[in-house]
């Protein structure tokens, strides 16, 4: 019989205290550093009670419903991303503005998906959308601007999204053997399919992922300008 420590009794014997010195923020970051480490949908409310020491009704009356506490972590997440400095060029200011958010979603797993969904009712989101928004607009996107703002926000976030969930699958299913995958790939196809090869074996480190993250952002930023020059031309908005 396994032995039983008498802070293991205690630990499981004792009860919530609700509401001792326990606060908005508290809650917010003890979710946030969950999510971190698991993702932000890959922790249950249960672990978080027990972090803390409460109830599910204070954390209900402090943030709100499971949905809240999500927005509020992703919103502490994304507090952390540098502007832009002021006076740059708009292909520059896309590309900090992309990688900032990039490396700020990579740090919290989910964070990218998230954004994708209902990021532009998180503070520092509609900040820089506003800002970004402002910027294309005196760039000559005009009307334009905000789907254009859009586009290379769902093309970089969406490559983010996508290697959260290969890596979650890795961590339940078993690391992906891209080796195998490139070594078929150049079997069955040859020459013909060697850049899907390379690729694939890009997977294998971060620095594949930053090269395929940079590559993705060049082209937005290339298809932003040749549309730029269009409307410049007396293209239809």
């Amino acid at each position: 019989m396994a032995e039983v420590r008498g802070s293991d009794i205690h630990r499981r014997s004792r009860k919530p205290t609700n509401n001792t010195g326990m606060t908005r923020d508290r809650v917010v970051v003890a979710a946030e550093i969950l999510s971190r480490e698991h993702g932000l949908s890959g922790w249950p409310l249960r672990t978080l009670l027990a972090e803390l020491d409460t109830s599910a009704s204070v954390i209900y009356r402090l943030v709100g419903d499971r949905e809240a506490l999500v927005a509020a972590v992703v919103e502490r997440v994304l507090d952390g991303v540098e502007p832009a400095p002021p006076g740059v060029s708009w292909q520059q200011w896309l590309r900090t503005t992309m990688t900032g958010f990039r490396t700020a979603a990579l740090g919290c797993p989910g964070t990218a998906r998230w954004l994708l969904l209902k990021g532009g009712t998180t503070p520092p989101v509609i900040e820089v959308m506003l800002t970004g928004t402002g910027v294309l607009e005196g760039a000559g996107f005009g009307a334009e601007s905000p789907r254009a703002l859009t586009y290379a926000v769902t093309a970089t976030m969406n490559l983010v999204a996508i290697g959260d969930e290969r890596r979650a699958a890795e961590r339940s299913e078993g690391p992906v053997d891209h080796a195998w995958i490139a070594g078929e790939l150049q079997r069955r196809g040859g020459t013909a399919l060697s850049g899907l090869a390379d690729l694939s074996r890009s997977f294998v480190d971060d620095r594949g992922a930053d090269d395929t993250f940079g590559y993705v952002l060049d082209r937005v930023v290339e298809g932003l300008e040749v549309r730029l020059a269009a409307l410049r031309a007396g293209a239809p908005r």
